[in-house]
């Protein structure tokens, strides 16, 4: 959840309020808003003079949570952006943890920034998560999303892939999501495919981001990460105690991330 204090001059609020039929009060001169993510408007905090209240969204309304939005675009609060993929990292993930989330936030700022993206996949990402993670992206931005679901044929993906590198000038990102099977041995020609891959990228000085699911060692000595490509290697799975938090291992550093709607904010 992230919080933003906004100062808010009266007429500001009551030209916002009246412009969404909202009810105002006279009293206001600030907001403290706290969102998960601008466009689920899920919690929010009103400052007034004297103090500070809780307001429920849902008994506030649509007009007040539609005002509260304006407000927020007005003043120029934007969505919380984790820190961005450089170079050639390899995320290992365990089932169900989020991996595609964690690509589709990185690659969002990207693409709200003009550049392109290119991303390969054995299935689409969910329609309803891809929605709500861009509800306040433009279509004009998401046209710039290069999106090749192949199937098992991942091999085709990948070239494909080097094909739009040598293309396009203003890719920003390559994103191969689930890039080998969740069990069994990584055959010699996909991982083949990876080297060349890794290898353009490079050349392109391309950010390269590869999902696939993590295993425990059978001798309890934690994640690992399949095949064996040269790359930075980052471990996301749940936090023990917590299925709501999730932890990212970044070398030796190790980040808790709440996962909702909004996808993937820090913890507090």
């Amino acid at each position: 959840m992230r919080s933003e204090l906004i100062g808010v001059e009266k007429g500001d609020f009551e030209r916002a309020a009246a412009a969404h039929d909202a009810l105002h009060d006279a009293d206001i001169v600030g907001l403290l808003i706290e969102v998960g993510f601008v466009a689920t408007r899920d919690a929010f905090l009103v400052r007034i003079e004297n103090g500070v209240f809780d307001h429920d969204a849902v008994e506030q309304g649509p007009a007040f949570i539609a005002c509260c939005a304006t407000l927020l675009k007005n003043l120029g609060a934007k969505e919380w952006d984790m820190e961005a993929v450089t170079g050639c990292v390899h995320l290992a993930v365990e089932a169900g943890c989020g991996g595609t989330t964690f690509a589709l936030q990185q690659a969002r700022p990207l693409l709200a920034d003009g550049k392109h993206v290119v991303w390969v996949c054995r299935d689409m990402p969910d329609g309803a998560r891809f929605s709500q993670l861009y509800e306040n992206v433009s279509p004009v931005a998401v046209a710039r999303f290069h999106m090749a679901a192949v199937g098992d044929n991942i091999e085709h993906g990948l070239v494909s892939a080097q094909g739009l590198l040598g293309a396009l000038s203003s890719i920003a990102l390559v994103v191969v999501d689930d890039w080998t099977a969740k069990t069994g041995r990584v055959s010699a020609a996909l991982t083949s495919s990876m080297k060349e891959l890794i290898q353009s990228c490079a050349d392109n000085d391309v950010p390269l981001l590869m999902i696939s699911s993590a295993y425990e060692d059978a001798s309890g000595k934690g994640w690992k990460a399949r095949g064996s490509l040269k790359s930075e290697t980052w471990f996301l799975h749940r936090s023990e105690g917590n299925d709501m938090l999730r932890e990212l291992h970044r070398g030796d550093s190790v980040e808790t991330l709440n996962i909702g709607d909004e996808g993937f904010t820090p913890r507090k």
